[in-house]
């Protein structure tokens, strides 16, 4: 009787056991898999920096969907003793737990048509504005959006080689930072009338012609014809006026545009990651233990990237990757905040997703066991 009981209080607090303990694997589980797929999507990045400085091929992947399982096995094991002197603790029970989750991963590899053209098309304007809009400091932005600009003929590239022209470029676009003034210039509607056959004017109100669109129908020059008024919006014109790039001799005024004689021009993603491996290439040719590309602000010398190539020492990195056998790696935030990398790797993962459609129709299916 007394065995049985026991068997029967174990069995309840069992029970209790397993119901309340499942959500908590739950909650485990996700955020585990909330912190996986981060870690991923950051070495990924920092592995196409690398294969950028060896000039190679871009490679990206995606997760498309993650799922995991929970099994909980819970049970009773009987351990035999006192079998030889007897007694009434003959037989005792023990209680047994156990969990595993068994995850299942959705990987796309992203090769299609949709995906690289996203890559490819350079940052609008509005994208820009939106990220300093949104808090972003401008002399983060600008040494990795801009890859050149133009002052009355005179062009500037921001390059990624150190030592280069490039250095001061990327200096005077953070020097023009605190000065940005970014704004959409809107001119006027373009306005055209036309006459057409009576025939063809419900045609004319349904469709538009060649872009414009029919605001008014009015009596033509003869019966069977008819006067239409179109009009179209003017394309916009995106303007910043940073006049430390080009002095007052230009006015500083430059258009996203392109089409006149001051005009600034912005990077794709793939030319941000291909910018930031040509400033470690040295690194990458030479074996260096460092590369980095530095700037000052408010005479402190800060690092927009900087990666470190080794083992890292224990608990000292962030972001690791491998190619060719050899280690790179990006260090933790410091205690003086000064190291821009794991934001630069953020920004660009933002603006991978911003611009391009990452995931195909038909996903491949790899399952990945206990």
């Amino acid at each position: 009787m007394r065995i049985a009981r026991r068997f029967s209080l174990l069995a309840a607090a069992l029970a209790a056991l397993a119901g309340c303990s499942h959500a908590g694997d739950v909650t485990r589980v996700a955020a585990d898999f909330n912190r996986a797929i981060a870690d991923s999507r950051n070495q990924q990045t920092l592995l196409n920096v690398v294969r950028a400085s060896a000039r190679e091929p871009l490679q990206f992947t995606a997760i498309g969907e993650v799922t995991a399982t929970v099994n909980r096995s819970v049970g009773l094991d009987t351990v035999a003793a006192n079998l030889i002197t007897g007694g009434r603790d003959s037989i005792s029970p023990a209680l047994r737990l156990g969990a595993s989750t068994v995850p299942v991963l959705r990987m796309t590899p992203l090769a299609n048509k949709e995906f690289v053209e996203g890559l490819l098309k350079p940052t609008p304007p509005q994208t820009l504005a939106s990220f300093i809009d949104a808090g972003w400091d401008a002399d983060f932005l600008l040494p990795l959006l801009v890859a050149s600009y133009d002052c009355g003929g005179a062009r500037f590239v921001n390059s990624g080689e150190a030592g280069k022209d490039g250095d001061e470029v990327r200096r005077r676009l953070i020097a023009a930072a605190p000065d940005l003034d970014l704004h959409l210039a809107v001119p006027p509607d373009e306005t055209a009338r036309i006459n057409v056959p009576s025939a063809d004017a419900l045609s004319a109100l349904a469709a538009g012609r060649g872009g414009y669109t029919v605001d008014k129908i009015e009596a033509g020059p003869s019966p069977d014809m008819v006067r239409l008024t179109l009009t179209r919006p003017a394309p916009g014109t995106w303007t910043v006026n940073p006049a430390r790039l080009c002095g007052s001799g230009g006015g500083g005024a430059l258009s996203f545009a392109g089409n006149g004689a001051f005009s600034i021009q912005l990077r794709s993603p793939e030319g941000i990651l291909y910018f930031l491996g040509e400033a470690m290439r040295p690194c990458y040719l030479a074996g260096s233990p460092v590369c980095e590309i530095a700037y000052e602000k408010n005479g402190q010398r800060r690092y927009l990237f900087r990666v470190f190539a080794g083992n890292p020492p224990a608990g000292a990195a962030a972001v690791t990757t491998e190619l060719y056998g050899r280690r790179y790696w990006i260090p933790r935030l410091d205690a003086e905040d000064r190291d821009r990398s794991l934001k630069t790797l953020t920004f660009i993962a933002e603006l991978i997703a911003l611009q391009s459609n990452p995931v195909p129709l038909s996903p491949s299916l790899i399952s990945i066991p206990q």
